[in-house]
């Protein structure tokens, strides 16, 4: 049976209110240090770290009753499903309030300027505006209700954009307004249309049943979070906020970036889930780690030719204040080379029920980021120390990764050495070829707009050559195209999800 034209349709809308939001996104992330001074939007980058820990604190339990929920409502275990959705309310809200008092309690005890003060009581309402917002998203989710999500994607992308000028009028005071007023505009949105229980009742051991389930995948998931996160607790704590201020430029970039990754895992992780019951080993490895894995890797250095080539010129006319953060921009794009081939094996080390030894691996590689991080920062290097640690960190992460993968399976993962080969070729290229065109600009004198582009030229001649050499040498690269690096990641998460409603 196929899919209705109504259900076809809302997954499209769903796909181009993603689409929206990520791109008025990139217009308010880069407006919001245009009107904030370095330290403040410093202070605003480590305060807006705090509230994704916050979200890992149902410790597992929502993602394993998204995928409960479901599965009753087509068996019509309806009681069942009620219960499930009264629990997680409960507990996800008793589990989040010990976070809530804590953040609020430091404003008012904690030794601070007001900015930070009112910021943390900011954070507080914001774990808990939160909290209810990712309950609704979590039901509306299981219950298929893609139109209400992209209409909260529309309504928070816009109310965002709109609120900005109060940054103008109040300060960072007007970014901690804009920020709940745009997630409460959109947690009405999600409301719609979902069953309202008066009462929500509690129980323990359906609780604890959803975090046996779901907590392998969430410490995982957590400790990418770390990995991404720590360098900026190291920077505010070992430096200050103003340094913070200047690398949030590069973790600003960092996380545009990292969104081509994460949308290949949410295309591909439930297709693999799907295959493995029918696919034989060696055919789910070529499919859904070696391919990818080969596909990313060549088009990570693509990606990033923006970072390298035009975006110190664009930070120099468009946030002078924020020019010494440039050389951790670089570095930092460096390693999220290694960040974005993290995220694609994560299919997987899920798959294979492998989560919390990747954790233990992951925690390892951001304790050897901490330190290595720490002890460039106390050797004078300041935050392209930091920059260098979390890189250092990806590269570790990765390999960490892999090596368990290869020991868990024995060794019988054919092809194994050869990967490792291929996809470490291209990382070496874009380092060689991006270190050799910005010493060039920076060094030929020609004119501030004429510079970047002619690098971004040779840099992407040298990159795309890269490619069509690996392209006759590797058949994993076979179907590997300009067009499918652009567009078909988008266009295949929305096929997915169509087939997955018919």
């Amino acid at each position: 049976m196929s899919a209705t034209p109504h259900a076809g349709r809302t997954i499209a809308e769903y796909a181009l209110s993603n689409v929206f939001r990520q791109g008025l996104g990139i217009v308010s992330a880069v407006v919001r240090p245009m009107l904030l001074s370095p330290e403040l939007y410093g202070l605003w980058n480590l305060l807006k770290t705090i509230p994704p820990y916050a979200s890992f604190a149902h410790l597992g339990a929502r993602p394993a009753a998204r995928y409960r929920i479901p599965y009753n409502a087509g068996g019509g275990a309806d009681a069942e499903n009620t219960r499930i959705e009264d629990t997680i309310f409960v507990g996800s809200l008793l589990t989040n309030l010990p976070i809530v008092i804590g953040a609020s309690a430091w404003a008012f005890i904690g030794e601070s300027t007001p900015e930070a003060r009112w910021g943390m009581l900011t954070v507080a309402a914001w774990i808990l505006l939160n909290w209810y917002h990712e309950h609704l998203l979590t039901l509306q989710k299981a219950h298929q209700g893609f139109r209400a999500i992209s209409a909260a994607n529309y309504v928070i992308s816009l109310a965002m954009f709109c609120l900005l000028p109060l940054i103008l009028v109040m300060s960072i005071y007007g970014l901690y307004a804009s920020m709940l007023l745009a997630t409460a505009a959109g947690t009405l949105i999600l409301r719609r249309d979902l069953r309202r229980s008066q009462r929500p009742r509690f129980d323990f051991r359906l609780y604890a049943d959803l975090v046996r389930h779901g907590l392998p995948i969430m410490l995982f998931t957590l400790t990418v979070l770390a990995a991404r996160t720590c360098d900026r607790f190291l920077i505010a704590s070992l430096i200050g906020t103003r340094e913070l201020g200047y690398y949030g430029i590069a973790t600003m970039i960092l996380t545009f970036i990292m969104n081509i990754p994460t949308a290949t895992r949410e295309v591909m992780e439930p297709q693999l889930m799907r295959d493995l019951h029918v696919a034989d080993e060696d055919t789910a490895l070529r499919d859904y780690l070696f391919r990818p894995l080969f596909t990313t890797a060549y088009a990570m250095p693509l990606i990033l030719a923006p970072v390298f080539t035009l975006a110190p010129t664009a930070v120099r006319l468009l946030l002078p204040q924020y020019v010494p953060g440039i050389p951790s921009v670089h570095i930092l794009a460096a390693g999220s080379f290694f960040l974005g081939l993290i995220y694609i094996t994560r299919g997987i080390v899920v798959a294979r029920g492998w989560q919390t030894s990747a954790a233990i691996v992951g925690g390892c590689a951001v304790a050897l980021n901490i330190a290595l991080s720490a002890g460039l920062v106390r050797a004078g290097f300041g935050i392209e120390g930091v920059a260098v640690g979390a890189s250092v960190g990806y590269v570790l992460f990765f390999w960490g990764i892999c090596r368990l993968m290869h020991t868990r399976s024995n060794g019988h993962i054919r092809g194994w050495t050869r990967t490792m080969i291929a996809t470490t070729i291209p990382f070496v290229v874009m380092v060689a070829s991006a270190a050799c065109v910005i010493a060039l600009m920076d060094a030929s004198g020609l004119p501030a707009l004429v510079a970047p582009v002619l690098g971004l030229c040779v840099y992407g001649a040298v990159n795309v050559g890269t490619v069509m050499v690996a392209r006759r040498l590797y058949p994993e690269l076979s179907d590997f195209t300009i067009r499918a690096l652009l567009g078909r990641g988008e266009k295949e998460k929305v096929r997915h999800d169509h087939q997955r409603l018919r």
